[in-house]
């Protein structure tokens, strides 16, 4: 005689209504913010909007540079401040490198929250970048 196996019920599709997804709308990336910025209102060398481009900028060249792909530490070291590199690891925003210093088997790297803090300084420092002094931040943290 033989048996008849048992089967079970198909498996049913998970609703993924409310898990967000990795791609805003038409096709972007998640990164990318799919709103427009608000436009930005006057901005001189003694407003608050200054203050918070300007502040901690040797951190965000930090970032800026392991953005643009400089990773390794002998690269790294010698276009950045062991101080900033230092604040940018204990505020989580970037990763030290592994291994030993003649070996290093994985480089420095941004973290996500570090990642989030780039792309929100420069949505925030791009409408403003037609004043020389909000350039002259720009240029101090990206050598262009």
């Amino acid at each position: 005689m033989t048996e008849t196996p048992q089967t079970t019920p198909a498996a049913s599709t998970p609703d993924t209504s409310d898990i967000p997804s990795m791609r805003g709308a038409l096709g972007q990336h998640a990164l990318v913010r799919d709103e427009r910025p608000p436009i930005p209102g006057p901005i001189t060398r003694d407003s608050q909007a200054f203050r918070e481009l300007a502040d901690d900028l040797p951190v965000r060249r930090v970032l800026w540079m392991l953005a643009s792909g400089m990773t390794w530490p002998w690269v790294l070291e010698s276009v950045t401040t062991p101080a900033a590199r230092n604040r940018a690891i204990r505020r989580g925003l970037m990763a030290p490198p592994v291994g030993e210093a003649d070996a290093v088997l994985v480089p420095y790297h941004l973290t996500d929250a570090g990642r989030a803090e780039l792309l929100d300084w420069v949505a925030r420092i791009t409408p403003h970048r037609h004043l020389p002094e909000v350039d002259a931040l720009w240029r101090m943290a990206t050598w262009k």
